[in-house]
């Protein structure tokens, strides 16, 4: 029989394992007293779709697809006004969309409205499937994983890439390009992303060999993309190997499998590899990748300094702006 554990571990590198059949994680939004988030929003024991047709009265979107996850993938900004998803729904803008084709919107809650995102500088949507936003706090920047050819100028063909959304600039860009210049797209396929709290920097896991001078060894790797400095850098390392190589097996792709912290100065990952001094008994661990450091430091500890967990971690978030402050929750299944 199977059990989910979830684990919290502090910056003090202790672990705090909850046990149980089924644990739910439920997250409050917060808002100033009298402000017109507050006024705005749903009340105490109220929930407010977010997915909803721009006519009135608003009703959920439909579905253009038969696929099963017809809307999914929120990521709320840090005052819950803004909320970016990912929608096979054909009705929930003006926009004509590519029938059975996911598109990213970003919703109001405040002002009401619906922005299709995966567009291009003339308002046309994404030609093909993009998926996983992930909402900057200030709900400014929107990163996301796309496969349409048709959005940014930068990036016309080839396999898919991770995009960056500015909602006060209105432009797309590439971000998951290599240090060279003039810059060149990943050769390679972009899985997953994530966003630091402040926007600029953005978490990315490909395939791709020629994003940075470190060997992938064949793998699917960790990145990050600096937005202000232009530097990208591949945070799953294995310093044990002879050069600058990536993780031996790669690391662990899929929701709830990469995280940022708000600062976008630590990144958590999950990787099978023994890439600390700690041995992980070929189990995928929880790895920070800190400031500073070359080799990724594994987290998912128990009191005595062991890996923690007797099966694979699965999932891994962030919180906090720091490691001073950091909170690391994953989940385990253990059998």
């Amino acid at each position: 029989m199977t059990y989910p554990h979830l684990f919290r571990l502090a910056s003090s590198a202790r672990v705090l394992v909850v046990t149980g059949a089924v644990i739910a994680a439920i997250a409050a939004t917060i808002v100033a007293p009298g402000s017109a988030a507050q006024a705005a929003a749903p009340g105490p024991s109220q929930t407010q779709l977010v997915s909803v047709t721009p006519s009135t009265p608003a009703t959920g979107g439909n579905r253009a697809s038969s696929d099963n996850d017809a809307t999914g993938a929120p990521s709320i900004s840090g005052d819950g006004r803004y909320v970016a998803f990912s929608s096979f729904a054909s009705d929930l803008t003006a926009t004509a969309v590519p029938v059975g084709s996911s598109q990213i919107y970003l919703r109001d809650t405040v002002a009401g409205s619906t922005r299709l995102i995966s567009a291009s500088a003339a308002g046309v949507a994404g030609d093909r499937q993009s998926l996983f936003p992930s909402i900057s706090a200030d709900g400014n920047r929107i990163a996301y994983v796309s496969f349409s050819t048709n959005i940014t100028p930068g990036y016309t063909a080839g396999p898919p890439q991770a995009l960056l959304f500015d909602r006060v600039s209105g432009l797309t860009t590439v971000v998951s390009v290599s240090n060279a210049s003039p810059l060149v797209l990943g050769d390679g396929a972009t899985q997953t992303v994530a966003i630091s709290a402040d926007g600029d920097v953005v978490a990315f896991e490909s395939n791709s060999t020629n994003l940075t001078n470190d060997d992938s060894r064949g793998q699917i790797q960790a990145f990050t993309r600096t937005i202000s400095t232009g530097v990208t850098e591949m945070v799953s390392l294995d310093t044990s190997w002879a050069g600058p190589a990536g993780a031996e097996s790669g690391v662990l792709t899929g929701a709830g499998s990469l995280a940022i912290s708000s600062d976008g100065g630590i990144v958590a990952f999950l990787s099978s590899s023994k890439l600390s001094s700690v041995d992980n008994r070929s189990y995928y661990e929880v790895y920070l990748h800190t400031p500073g450091s070359r080799t990724p430091e594994i987290a998912s500890l128990d009191v005595a300094g062991l890996a923690a967990a007797n099966d694979h971690v699965t999932y891994v978030s962030l919180r906090g702006w720091s490691i001073g402050g950091l909170l690391i929750e994953g989940h385990q299944s253990d059998s």
